[in-house]
């Protein structure tokens, strides 16, 4: 689990390091048009940071799931056998694993709609440079 966090942030550098290189088209002469081009590698860095972040949130939220699915069997168990402490622990730690849970789908969903505003802002920065460049 874990390791999958680190491979997905890992990517996550490589890819905004890669968009940070790109530089600027030759073409783009005006310091308008220059920083525009700027602001727009910034904004895809962004965009690739947030589907990591919304990568590793998605990791998180699976294993909570999972966590709150132990805790259930636990508690089941526990009550089979008519231990009241031992269902009583289960049953507050599935419900803190299901608390987790929650919020991280919450979150993944506000990454994910975050996500699809940054890249139609993308689309329109890149089409009004090259429309700019262009004419």
């Amino acid at each position: 689990m874990f390791g999958s966090l680190v491979r997905a942030f890992r990517q996550a550098v490589v890819n905004f390091r890669t968009e940070l290189q790109r530089g600027e088209p030759a073409e783009l002469t005006d310091p308008g048009l220059r920083a525009l081009a700027r602001e727009i590698a910034g904004v895809a860095a962004r965009v690739v940071a947030l589907e990591a972040e919304q990568r590793a949130v998605a990791l998180e939220a699976e294993r909570e799931a999972r966590e709150a699915d132990v805790c259930a069997r636990r508690f089941e168990m526990a009550r089979g056998i008519g231990d009241g402490e031992t269902a009583r622990v289960a049953a507050e730690f599935r419900n803190r694993h299901r608390r987790r849970r929650d919020l991280f789908v919450e979150k993944g969903e506000l990454l994910e709609r975050e996500v699809a505003e940054r890249k139609r802002d993308l689309d329109e920065m890149r089409a009004g440079l090259g429309k700019a460049v262009q004419g």
